[in-house]
């Protein structure tokens, strides 16, 4: 009801205030040509705007905007299709949040600084279930109703906010869940239903095991403002926050732990991983504003063994080799020498493959100046060997003193 009374107020100043201000001039100054000028083309430009007004409903889609046909042209107005489960931002000339804009079916925004017992501007931008409008004014609501689309604003005052977004899926093509990571698109929304998004996280094992691990997500944006403006690149953001709650859950653990049967290992990932949402809350959910619905870990892939090697590991050697791993270990552990993996760690998380070949060299001359057994494990999901054992992947490099 405020909004349509100042509405009301800006369409009598604008139509009546330059025809009067010209009546009082010209009675000192006369009606003079240039008067007469500038009086008819302050006419010209309220009949323009009045015919705009009364004709929206049924032309306003020759004004909308889009990523791919953005109509930017000085003075015009602008409207936006927001389509359905999508929400946009609208930002001045400066590319500062004005507003957003919202579909989603019996839901809206907030609108209102409290939220949770906590008071912050950012909360107005929330969505939440209640009935909901984008008009701020009864024409705004004539045009909405009757063509669906949202005014935005006179360019270039006002305009649909543009960022560059790298769409990350996980498909299934022939029965195996490929990661596709699509090339930057410039975006103008976020999703405020669930959407479905990939990540893949590499980690370093406790036993110098390196394992990649391919996620897939159900997401959902829950603030506009927050995920657009709370932090720098969204997805980029995004996938950061979970490489380093991966890194953090896994660094710890041996390669058994992710291969035997029982252990609870995926479930135990996909909940620790879920949780970056939500476990520091509120600072987590006051910068994110994205909701992580669902976590699910498609499959663990290994980093390969060399062809020879491959060939190498029968049944038979792979099952002897971990067991020897095993007690080397723990006979190792047992020596009081149980930081040996971790210092090999820093130093490959360090110098990457040149780290990981000088920590497994210096190992190897270490074990045969010593007449000591030096053991190379490997496991695999993808590459049979001469018995069918599933073999693939890194190694541990465990030496005995």
């Amino acid at each position: 009801m405020k909004n349509n009374r100042r509405f009301i107020m800006v369409l009598i100043v604008f139509f009546t205030l330059p025809e009067v201000l010209f009546g009082v001039v010209s009675i000192f100054t006369g009606f003079t040509p240039g008067m007469q000028f500038l009086l008819g083309a302050i006419v010209s430009l309220q009949f323009l705007v009045a015919l705009f007004l009364i004709t929206a409903p049924l032309t306003a889609g020759l004004f909308v905007s889009t990523v791919k046909k953005p109509k930017h042209i000085p003075f015009l107005p602008l409207f936006a299709a927001v389509e359905n489960g999508r929400s946009k931002a609208i930002v001045d000339q400066g590319g500062n949040a004005v507003r957003y804009v919202v579909n989603k079916h019996d839901a809206g925004f907030h609108l209102k600084t409290e939220f949770n017992g906590i008071s912050s501007e950012d909360n107005k931008w929330n969505v939440v279930e209640k009935e909901y409008s984008n008009a701020r004014n009864f024409w705004e609501k004539r045009v909405e109703d009757k063509t669906g689309l949202v005014f935005v604003g006179i360019f270039p005052w006002r305009r649909v906010y543009h960022y560059e977004l790298h769409p990350i899926k996980m498909l299934t093509k022939s029965g195996t869940r490929t990661l596709v990571i699509s090339e930057s698109e410039t975006s103008d929304h976020v999703r405020v239903r669930e959407f479905n998004w990939g990540a893949q996280v590499t980690v370093l094992l406790k036993d110098m095991f390196q394992v990649s691990i391919l996620f897939s997500f159900r997401l959902m944006c829950t603030n506009p403002h927050k995920l657009l403006f709370g932090v720098d690149n969204w997805d980029e953001s995004f996938a950061d926050a979970i490489a380093s709650r991966t890194i953090e859950t896994l660094q710890n653990i041996k390669l058994e732990k992710l291969t035997e049967p029982g252990t609870g290992a995926k479930g135990m990932i996909a909940d620790n991983v879920s949780k970056i949402s939500l476990d520091v809350e509120p600072k987590t959910e006051v910068n994110w504003g994205l909701r992580v619905i669902e976590t699910q870990i498609s499959k663990y892939e290994f980093l390969p063994l060399t062809e020879e090697e491959r060939k190498a590991l029968t049944v038979v050697e792979v099952t002897r080799r971990r067991m020897d791993a095993r007690a080397i270990e723990y006979s190792t552990e047992k020596l009081g020498e149980s930081g040996v993996v971790e210092e090999r760690a820093k130093v490959i998380k360090a110098h990457g493959v040149a780290g990981m070949q000088a920590s497994r060299d210096q190992m190897l001359e270490t074990a045969a100046k010593d007449g000591q057994q030096t053991v190379i494990t490997g496991l695999s999901n993808t590459q049979p060997s001469e018995e069918g054992e599933i073999v693939k992947l890194l190694k541990a490099l465990l030496a005995k003193k």
